[in-house]
């Protein structure tokens, strides 16, 4: 790893506004097809979660991030590769700090998952969130 980011890349997406929702980065195209792919091995993906308020996130309650892949773009149908790679927890009365989690994929992902082309995050609140929306989630490519 070169430590090299390419900002063209990274993927930002506004935390769901509601309790018990989901919102989903625009995708990743990893190049996976019949005309190469993107070097897995050589490639770091990293999520940065930002800090939220108690009023987003009260004691005890939840924001989850999935790493997702699906065929297409849009991601319909996505299959979850990290379910819960990284959970923020309210706690102490002051929500939750900004976290990050960095991770790579399988080399054999397309082997597996035969329509794995796209990537992206997925954020999911728990049932007593708060309106997350003025926060944004970044999924950053690193080389």
């Amino acid at each position: 790893m070169l430590g090299l980011q390419d900002s063209l890349l990274n993927q930002t997406v506004a935390l769901p506004a509601a309790a018990s929702s989901s919102v989903v980065s625009p995708s990743i195209d990893l190049g996976i097809g019949p005309h190469g792919e993107l070097p897995l091995g050589f490639v770091e993906f990293e999520i940065d979660a930002p800090a939220v308020t108690t009023a987003m996130l009260p004691n005890g309650d939840t924001i989850t991030y999935d790493v997702i892949v699906s065929a297409t773009s849009n991601m319909a149908s996505p299959v979850a590769v990290y379910p819960a790679i990284l959970t923020q927890t309210g706690a102490g009365g002051v929500g939750a700090p900004a976290a990050a989690k960095k991770f790579k994929l399988p080399d054999v992902l397309n082997d597996y998952l035969a329509s794995a082309r796209y990537l992206a995050l997925r954020a999911n609140t728990g049932v007593g969130t708060g309106n997350c929306s003025t926060v944004n989630a970044t999924l950053a490519v690193n080389f």
